[in-house]
């Protein structure tokens, strides 16, 4: 496929050079007892040519806040690498993400993020692990809200996470988070999130 901008328009038709391309391949080694027993990993590779050699990255604590900054860039490499479990009612997952980014003044500059979380059902349902798909689906809710003594599932979850913009004479900045929530899923098409989150960021620049 080709980059586009927001407007879905590529300025760059006929130049074979951007192309880009996505790949992910994932394995379940581990699915026992219609997916209440999950082990799964997983592996991506993305590289990209930026429309206008334009390359924007964010930092943020996992709400809405301003801090972006923009990066020329000829092309990215992104490497990926993922991992979740789900032991009946409890389960976790973690992803890896490393940014190489290529121009012609500034080489092999690179940038990393990584989530960590793990969450428990309280009202004993579990996650959905679509096996065919290697991802998971909506959870199926013991008794939906509205039903006979329905109150719907209750899940309580934490997260960490980090993105790490700086390399080198590129200053975007360093943020970690820490999350809580609650989560009332009413049924399997609605919830409700409650999250508590800490943010510890570092400046982006001298101008922050």
């Amino acid at each position: 496929f080709r980059d586009s901008d927001d407007q879905g328009d590529n300025d760059n038709d006929g130049d074979g050079s951007q192309w880009c391309v996505t790949g992910r391949v994932v394995l379940a080694p581990i699915y026992e007892d219609k997916g209440n027993t999950v082990v799964h990993v997983g592996v991506a590779y993305s590289h990209r040519n930026p429309n206008e050699d334009e390359l924007r990255y964010r930092q943020r604590p996992e709400m809405y806040t301003k801090s972006r900054f923009l990066v020329m860039a000829e092309g990215v490499d992104l490497y990926q690498a993922e991992a979740a479990v789900v032991f009946g009612s409890f389960s976790a997952q973690a992803e890896y993400t490393h940014a190489q980014v290529d121009y012609d003044l500034i080489r092999n500059q690179s940038f990393k993020g990584w989530y960590a979380e793990a969450s428990f059902f309280l009202t004993g349902e579990k996650r959905n692990y679509e096996h065919g798909k290697g991802k998971f689906g909506r959870t199926q809710i013991i008794k939906n809200l509205g039903d006979e003594d329905g109150f719907g599932a209750i899940q309580v979850a934490a997260r960490i996470s980090g993105l790490d913009l700086n390399n080198g004479p590129i200053r975007g900045g360093d943020i970690h988070n820490f999350t809580a929530g609650v989560n009332w899923h009413l049924n399997p098409n609605t919830r409700v999130m409650l999250n508590y989150v800490h943010s510890d960021r570092d400046k982006m620049g001298p101008w922050d």
